[in-house]
Parts: C-alpha cells; structure tokens; sequence
C-alpha cells in the first residue's frame, strides 16, 4: 500500500505544483537558498547578487517569504484519504460517510460483526509540502 500511497501523494503534490503563481516559486526557490546556503541578496530587481557588489539593495526576507509561501500553500494543501485499493477520499468524513453509506444498502445479519472499512492511509499536509518546497523549508511555514 505504501507504494499507492506515495505515487498519490506524489500526484497530488504535482497537480498543486501547477497552480502555484510564479512569484511563490521564486520564494520558494529563494527560501530554499538562503537555507541550504546562506543568506541571499538582492538588488533592487530582486535578482542576487553579492552584498559587496554595487547593486546590492537588500537581504532577502526569509522569514516574510516563508509567511507568505504558507498562507499561500494554506488555501491549497490539505490532508486526503486513500485506501488500500487507490482510491482517494478528500477528507475522513467523506471517507466514513461513502463506506456507512454502502454498509446500509448490504444485507446482513443483526449479530454478524464485518468491518466495512477497508484499509486507508491519512496523509497529512505536511507530506504534500515535503514533495512541494522540500522537508527542511515546510519546518518554517506558519
């Protein structure tokens, strides 16, 4: 099931990818530097350059970029259902709610006891952002 798992996570992430506004990949892209390599600076452009150099303007906000990137990624990425056999439930309640909804149109026996749920994975959020901004930079969004 594991494989299911993150070949749907792996989607889901990829589907979200294709919405981001550029602006936010550039932050993403920018966070990620300045986290894996030091501090990033700007000119007045927004491009990098060297503090040293004549167009040096600012630092870059890592901290106002990873707000932003979070509040951004808040209204898109969510925790999903999926189940043993691959499919995908976009929240617990529908996924209850669908198997309920079958075991009331089954006939069985008062007494007998069958689980009517299959096998599921909750995946949360945070593993859509993982695949998204990577595992260190989704640490520092709100």
């Amino acid at each position: 099931m594991m494989k299911e798992v993150e070949e749907a996570i792996t989607e889901k992430a990829m589907e979200i990818w294709k919405t981001v506004p550029e602006n936010i990949k550039e932050l993403i892209s920018l966070a990620n530097s300045d986290l894996y390599s030091g501090p990033i600076y700007l000119n007045k452009d927004n491009e990098e350059t060297s503090m040293f150099d004549s167009d040096y303007d600012h630092a870059f906000d890592f901290v106002g970029a990873c707000r932003e990137i979070g509040d951004w990624m808040d209204g898109q990425v969510s925790d999903f259902i999926i189940t043993e056999c691959g499919s995908v439930f976009e929240s617990e309640h529908d996924f209850f709610k669908f198997y309920d909804d079958l075991a009331k149109d089954d006939e069985r026996e008062e007494d007998e006891e069958v689980s009517i749920y299959p096998e599921y994975y909750k995946v949360e959020a945070t593993e859509i952002l993982h695949k998204i901004v990577g595992k260190e930079l989704t640490r520092y969004l709100n």
